[in-house]
């Protein structure tokens, strides 16, 4: 199986680019629609709309798109279980965005940091992730798509002790059965 030839691709892309244009605006507003009247048959549209077959080429292109994606992925799950989304108070999809990235952030602090010298920075992390109400499934999905964590199981296993010391013990037996 040879190598994709990169002209060729850039070429299909080019061919579909009106359409993936259009596929973007209409995934923002179905998107902002859902943030500002956040229900679960409004998440169902946004995830119903991401089914275009363009989807995955926007996807792959353009990465605010890529980022939507995944942040409605996650909400989908969070809401079909009964938790507040990650997404909670927030109206439009740079906001959705910079939660999630802010999210992610805070995730890493552990993974990056070291316990002797950032012991406070990491303390702040895990004070966000609780007073934030991040749910077990987003740390679970951002820790397993994201590159980032060398063990993703160990990086589980962590949050799960700091959701059970924060009185969460549901949501850390949950984290723990997602591993």
């Amino acid at each position: 199986m040879g190598k994709p030839d990169t002209l060729e691709h850039i070429k299909k892309i080019n061919e579909i680019r009106l359409r993936m244009e259009e596929y973007n605006a209409g995934l923002i507003e179905h998107f902002e629609f859902f943030l500002n009247d956040p229900s679960k048959d409004n998440i169902v549209k946004v995830y119903e709309f991401m089914q275009d077959p363009v989807a995955s080429s926007s996807n792959n292109t353009y990465r605010h798109i890529r980022l939507i994606h995944r942040v409605a992925e996650i909400v989908v799950k969070e809401l079909s279980i009964g938790y507040i989304p990650l997404t909670n108070g927030t109206h439009t999809c740079k906001e959705a965005i910079d939660r999630f990235r802010m999210t992610v952030f805070m995730l890493r602090r552990h993974e990056f940091m070291s316990e002797e010298s950032d012991m406070e920075l990491i303390a702040d992390a895990e004070s966000y992730v609780i007073s934030q109400g991040i749910s077990p499934v987003a740390i679970h999905d951002i820790i397993a798509d994201d590159a980032c964590f060398g063990d993703a199981a160990r990086a589980v296993s962590y949050w799960m002790d700091v959701l059970d010391k924060a009185g969460k013990k549901t949501d850390a037996l949950l984290l723990g059965r997602m591993i």
